[in-house]
């Protein structure tokens, strides 16, 4: 009997806002997720026409899905350190602020690697980027990382003549960043997370932008942000993305924790497929149901729905689709299926073929949907929210980054 496939979930977990120093207890937080294309982006581009937008959005999401085709059956130890992300492909961007006193940082938002990094001075060779590298000396909460520690023995390292553990980073598309190896206080919203391993990047090259100061991995492997944050947060949470029409001034939201919580009367969940490297976040998909009457699908790097050739080409015949993962069905409407091309009221379905087998849920399809995944338990789980006012509740709120969780 043949296997089921499994869907690569491209998720978007997102940054972090722990509470205070890091509290032992699980606590609730949000933040702000911003899309590539967005009014609050240093992307946006207001001559951008739809055309446009949705090439770039296609390109990035061919680009992905051409990598991870080639590495998804890649077995990865701990010194083979080389991450699917395209540089120049990120979809969501998070402002975060590092080192005391606090410099804000404007950072890729990247599932598929675990390590966290900025341009650092001094600079050997560095692509140009809007606002000052990052001066580790003008912090005094930076430090080193010895060789003998268990984060450089997590990453393709080398040492230093003075015994300081150095990286280096490869990415699907060429791109590298090098550096030393470190611990800083990260922060957002004025919550503080200390001594969090970060790569102070001292040569960085490739496909990366101007408007990017960093990346920070948000995958499930050991350096990744979610697991540092670990019982902080129960290993919990969530995101909920607006809708691309919703307006160039509204931002998705992202949550851990407390906050991380999915209810509902039309909850779901399924568990996580075990997968090698643990970066990635796998689900076993068994059936998709196409009909004309279904209403209703994790961030993902990628934002089109991969399927095979046959599959693909009867779910263009129809406007609206169900995902059948095990135990747990998730409706998708046609706001969320479909991406707006022009400026004409011409709409395309966001699902194209995929070849080698691997099958991508991408995040136009998890619109005005709250996902949520734990760690702990191995599942993630989904409901539908109005993630507008999710995004208002955020923006409006006390400013601390706090979230009730209410999305329903």
């Amino acid at each position: 009997m043949a296997s089921l496939p499994r869907f690569l979930l491209l998720l978007l977990p997102l940054f972090l806002a722990a509470i205070s120093e890091v509290a032992a207890a699980t606590v609730g937080f949000s933040t702000e997720l911003i899309l590539r294309d967005s009014l609050r982006s240093p992307h946006y581009n207001p001559l951008d026409s739809s055309a446009s937008r949705v090439a770039g959005i296609v390109k990035r999401s061919n680009d992905r899905l051409a990598y991870f085709t080639t590495n998804s059956g890649k077995k990865v130890g701990p010194q083979a350190v080389e991450s699917t992300v395209f540089a120049a492909g990120a979809e969501y961007l998070m402002t975060i602020a590092v080192g005391t006193p606090a410099v804000d940082r404007v950072a890729i938002a990247d599932t598929g690697s675990d390590l966290i990094w900025f341009q650092c001075e001094p600079c050997d060779e560095c692509y140009k980027q809007s606002h000052p590298l990052f001066d580790p000396e003008r912090s005094s909460t930076y430090r080193n990382v010895s060789c003998e520690s268990e984060v450089c023995g997590s990453l393709r390292s080398s040492c230093s003549d003075g015994g300081t553990c150095e990286y280096q980073y490869s990415y699907g598309d060429g791109s590298v960043t090098s550096g030393t190896v470190a611990t800083e206080t990260i922060a957002l919203s004025g919550a503080k997370l200390p001594k969090t391993p970060f790569g102070c990047g001292h040569f960085n090259n490739g496909t990366f932008s101007s408007a990017d100061d960093g990346l920070v991995g948000l995958g499930g492997g050991s350096l990744s942000l979610i697991r540092r944050l670990g019982p902080t947060i129960s290993g919990k949470f969530a995101y909920c993305l607006v809708p691309r029409d919703a307006g160039r001034n509204v931002s998705s939201v992202l949550s851990f924790g407390l906050d991380a919580v999915v209810s509902g009367g039309d909850a779901v969940t399924t568990p996580r497929v075990p997968a090698d490297p643990e970066t990635f976040y796998y689900l076993t998909l068994q059936k998709i149901t196409v009909s004309p009457g279904i209403a209703g699908g994790s961030p993902s790097d990628d934002v089109v729905v991969r399927l095979p050739d046959v599959a693909a080409e009867d779910v263009r015949k129809l406007p609206r689709l169900r995902f059948g993962f095990e135990g747990a069905e998730v409706g998708v409407g046609t706001n969320s299926a479909f991406l707006e091309v022009d400026a004409k009221g011409t709409y395309c379905l966001a699902v194209a073929p995929a070849s080698g087998g691997v099958m991508i849920f991408g995040n136009t399809m998890q619109q005005n949907l709250k996902v949520g995944y734990d760690l702990e338990e191995g599942t993630v789980s989904f409901a539908s929210a109005d993630c507008i006012s999710a995004s208002s509740f955020l923006r409006t709120g006390s400013g601390t980054g706090r979230c009730n969780g209410n999305w329903q």
